[in-house]
């Protein structure tokens, strides 16, 4: 009658893949709205004072391009982490900045009716490049333990 408890199974490496990269695709996209809207206020009181008013868009639009790369690739670094991945930050923000740089570049390919179709698509490829970049950093970093250890 006492039969020792079978451990749990661990789930399919595939599986617990995919629930990573939700979770860095959640805690990224809630990080990254949360440092652009910092990054908006802090960008808007440098030229709050402005009588023509435009310096100050330009600004908190600049601070959201800044702030949401940062909390972006933090929340797909720190998401990966939850995990047990061992991605490199510097790789996340790189990945999330050239996301969202190659998209500020082609967003001028959208008619003047899709802009706001081109803001989704920044911000949806900003989490695109932090999430590819992580992984591509810890495979890479797999890689140079095996051939380390080999």
């Amino acid at each position: 009658m006492n039969r020792p408890i079978a451990p749990l199974r661990r789930p399919h490496p595939g599986r617990a893949r995919v629930f990573m990269v939700l979770a860095q695709i959640a805690a990224g996209l809630a990080m990254g709205a949360g440092t652009g809207y910092l990054g908006t206020l802090i960008g808007g009181r440098f030229f709050a004072g402005d009588s023509s008013g435009f310096r100050d868009v330009v600004a908190q639009i600049g601070g959201l391009l800044i702030g949401y790369p940062l909390g972006a690739s933090a929340g797909a670094w720190l998401g990966g982490r939850l995990f047990g991945g061992h991605g490199a930050f510097w790789a996340t923000l790189l990945g999330s900045s050239l996301g969202v740089g190659m998209m500020l570049l082609s967003v001028r390919l959208f008619s003047a009716g899709a802009v706001g179709v081109g803001w989704v698509l920044v911000f949806a490829c900003g989490i695109a490049g932090a999430v590819v970049g992580y992984h591509l950093s810890e495979r890479s970093r797999t890689q140079g333990r095996l051939s380390a250890s080999g």
